[in-house]
């Protein structure tokens, strides 16, 4: 039944693979909403909350940076579940999506899941798409589509908070929901207001980051000593016609320690420059995907300002075509048409 949600998780998804496209932008000076409006997606976020992703997809929808990438990946393949839930509901996340909002909050065991959603929804197609197989129930005076289990056997519910809002939570089954930490609020709030004015964005509190989370071939835990001073970590992105500017800022707990940071990070700066020069490391890559690499390392800006470090980069599209270029084979391909051997005399 996770298929009612599938187009929220797919944006959610695609928040979380963007997290290293952002840019960090200051606390926003405009207006809160007029009167009668609904507040923010942001503002509804569950106090405390360690892991905060949200997306405008209405404003990255049209963006010229969005189109130039999606040029570069083949479309995929039609699912067929994903055809039939468009059918059956009449949402489409690519055309009625319009922002998402999600938070992530551990756990003992799982962690709870809770993401908002805004955009077009037929309340009653989808209300008969969830009840072919889920129920209602009524929590604090509201009803709630228990609509089945998630991956991970987690109970998953689902309600309409307006006629353009849904609220989607995956949490373990048969305990309390879980809570932030209450002591974290302002804190979360505070980061979150650095980064709301851009479309794409990402906070996480690293003292919750399990250790044993791998990013491709490296382990949080080989790393944790290198961040052991950084507290939050802030990621933004702004497209900016054909580019994307993108920004990371992590929070140490002092000046002392962000400088030791920023000269960490310059080191690797260093080291990754000196391996791009070596032709062993370069055969790694295709010719235009080391040079787009190096170009990359040469032009990211880092600094710190008090107890923060930031590091900024502009991402062109013919930069990211040489990062997205096939690695060539490390071994050469078997000759089809062999030499023949020599007869024996």
């Amino acid at each position: 039944m996770r298929r009612i949600a599938l187009g929220i998780v797919i944006a959610a998804v695609i928040a979380v693979a963007a997290a290293g496209y952002y840019v960090l932008r200051r606390p926003s000076t405009t207006s809160g909403p007029a009167a009668g409006a609904e507040p923010p997606l942001v503002s509804q976020l569950p106090p405390g909350a360690p892991f905060v992703i949200y997306a405008d997809i209405a404003a990255l929808r049209n963006a010229e940076f969005l189109a130039k990438i999606a040029a570069l990946v083949p479309p995929p393949a039609p699912d067929a579940d994903y055809v039939q839930f468009v059918r059956d509901t009449g949402f489409d996340y690519t055309r009625d999506l319009d922002r998402v909002v999600v938070a992530v909050i551990p756990g003992a065991q799982e962690a709870t899941v809770w993401s908002l959603a805004e955009g077009r929804f037929d309340r009653q197609k989808i209300q008969d798409y969830a009840l072919r197989n889920g129920k209602t129930e009524e929590r604090d005076g509201q009803t709630v589509y228990v609509v089945g289990a998630g991956a991970s056997g987690n109970e998953v519910t689902m309600r309409f908070v307006s006629a353009s809002r849904i609220e989607l939570v995956s949490r373990p089954r048969e305990s309390s929901p879980a809570a932030g930490d209450p002591n974290g609020a302002g804190a979360l709030g505070e980061h979150v207001s650095r980064v709301s004015g851009s479309p794409l964005f990402a906070v996480v509190r690293t003292d919750s980051v399990p250790k044993n989370v791998a990013i491709g071939a490296i382990r949080l835990d080989q790393v944790a000593e290198f961040l052991q001073s950084v507290h939050w970590i802030s990621v933004a992105a702004m497209p900016e016609g054909q580019n994307l500017r993108v920004i990371v800022e992590g929070e140490c707990g002092s000046a002392i320690e962000s400088g030791k940071l920023e000269m960490g990070l310059e080191g690797f700066r260093f080291v990754g420059r000196a391996m791009l020069s070596d032709p062993r490391t370069r055969r790694q890559f295709t010719p235009q995907g080391a040079v787009a690499l190096d170009k990359l390392i040469r032009q990211i800006e880092i600094s710190h300002d008090g107890p923060n470090v930031r590091m900024m980069a502009v991402l062109t599209p013919g930069l990211l075509a040489g990062l997205a270029a096939p690695i060539p084979n490390a071994s050469p391909a078997p000759n089809s048409n062999p030499a023949p051997r020599p007869a024996p005399r």
